[in-house]
């Protein structure tokens, strides 16, 4: 077979290479599918493929630096200017210490489908013409109908009976927090524990002017802060200067201009060891810095990998709907290789109706569906948020629930959890707020029981959850 370099020197086979090398769900779908001929068009790169599998089919575990090791044994018995074996050697060079990127296994496995069919379909066809060239239509016909595509990625099926290392990955992603994209300290953490991860579609549910937006601001934040990157896109309730500011406040801890935040440091009760007797929230003495551009600019820069991992998207009132949105990602994926590991859409309730629904509950539905389809589709967490109806306004200290959706119920079936966000007049003053679990899908152990959360923060900083306890 020919070599056709387009598949051998890409940033595609590298990538692959480099996910086998260290991710543990990857190598497992790929070990599942490998032959013995390999599914990449050059032999450097399933040599180090081949390595990958069979010590992944013998320790359950991806080869990780182990692979040095193998290729010196290797490398051994080469001559001094093998081609194959100088090929290896620069890969292994540029070979990271640990951890091969921060790309999902899903992506992963759908970058694998598409690149080894390529292949496939290129051997396959040179073949073909072979066959043709030497009059033999009968094994080329032959050759094409026994063509199967690569059980990788998208449409792939597994046997997870007959591998238990791809039996193991599985429990071993549910298991591990670090799949988690967005994570918070404190109760808070323990609140969202195994939530926010990859294929997840989510929603803060509140009444009008209680800070949705802010939610969705701090959990831009902390996801640039561990390393993903984060495609926000304001659906016309900010502009760019203001998402830019306030996202600006949030990475520096800092103030708006004339406005003194002081940030909460402790909660006490009243009576101390009765859980009955109110709480006392207390306040530092010293307010926050002014915001500074420059410092707040340097600060993001730094955190996104010079702003690579980072991309706005504001679009007026009602102009963008759920499917343009999916026609972003898809020309970003397309034209830049830039595909986000977190979407936030501040906010789904002004998304633009579909076309060809004129019921609002109908159109509000399909949007939810298409959210939830971008979030399994693109292989990221969606984040959103939803105003509730006006029976959550007021003194009332009532939780959240189901019944206090606005336009439609459906968008409580389409999400993987809805937050709702309780703030009474006097909690506003405060700038505290409960959140509890309006809904929420798998909860297991002490979540079924622990619901709702009391958090403070400087709302002004957009900064809302700094204090938390149950």
């Amino acid at each position: 077979m020919k070599v056709h370099r387009d598949y051998d020197d890409g940033v595609d086979v590298r990538k692959l290479l480099a996910a086998m090398v260290y991710n543990h769900g990857f190598i497992a779908q790929i070990s599942a599918e490998w032959t013995r001929s390999g599914l990449f068009a050059s032999t450097w790169a399933n040599m180090i493929a081949g390595w990958c599998v069979d010590h992944f089919n013998r320790y359950h575990l991806p080869i990780g630096k182990n692979i040095e090791v193998v290729f010196d044994r290797w490398d051994e018995t080469r001559p001094d200017d093998d081609p194959v074996a100088e090929s290896i050697d620069d890969f292994l060079s540029g070979l990271p210490d640990e951890g091969a990127g921060d790309d999902s296994v899903e992506f992963l496995a759908d970058l694998a489908g598409r690149h080894f069919g390529k292949v496939r379909i290129a051997a396959t066809m040179e073949s073909i013409n072979d066959f043709l060239d030497r009059g033999d239509p009968d094994r080329a016909y032959e050759l094409f109908e026994n063509t199967h595509r690569i059980n990788i990625g998208h449409n792939a099926y597994s046997m997870p009976l007959t591998d238990f290392g791809l039996w193991d990955a599985g429990f071993q992603m549910i298991t591990d927090r670090s799949f988690e994209l967005i994570t918070y300290p404190g109760v808070a953490g323990d609140f969202f524990e195994g939530a926010f991860r990859i294929g997840e579609l989510y929603g803060f549910m509140a009444p009008d002017k209680t800070g949705k937006s802010t939610y969705l601001i701090d959990a831009t934040y902390r996801a640039l802060r561990q390393g993903w990157r984060v495609a926000y896109f304001d659906t016309g309730d900010s502009n760019e200067a203001e998402v830019n500011l306030n996202l600006g406040l949030r990475a520096t801890r800092s103030a708006p201009p004339g406005v003194d935040v002081f940030e909460p440091v402790l909660w006490e009760q009243e009576i101390e060891d009765d859980p009955s007797s109110d709480w006392v929230l207390e306040r530092s003495d010293n307010p926050r810095p002014v915001v500074e551009s420059v410092v707040a600019y340097r600060h993001l820069r730094k955190l996104s990998s010079n702003g690579q991992r980072f991309r706005l998207s504001c679009h007026a009132n009602s102009t963008l709907s759920a499917s343009d949105l999916q026609g972003i990602l898809s020309d970003w994926d397309r034209q830049d290789d830039w595909r986000p590991h977190v979407v936030i859409v501040d906010y789904a309730d002004i998304l633009s109706d579909p076309p060809g629904f004129s019921n609002k509950h109908e159109a509000i539905d399909q949007n939810w569906k298409t959210l939830r389809t971008i979030s399994q589709k693109n292989h990221c967490l969606l984040l959103t948020a939803t105003q509730s109806n006006a029976a959550a306004y007021g003194n009332t200290k009532a939780l959240l629930s189901r019944s206090n959706f606005s336009g439609s119920k459906g968008k409580l079936a389409h999400v993987n959890g809805m937050i709702g966000i309780n703030v009474a007049d006097d909690e506003r003053e405060q700038q505290c707020a409960r959140l509890n679990w309006v809904v929420r899908r798998k909860v297991r152990g002490k979540q079924r029981s622990r619901k709702v959360i009391h958090t403070a923060g400087c709302f002004d900083s957009v900064e809302p959850i700094i204090l938390s306890r149950w």
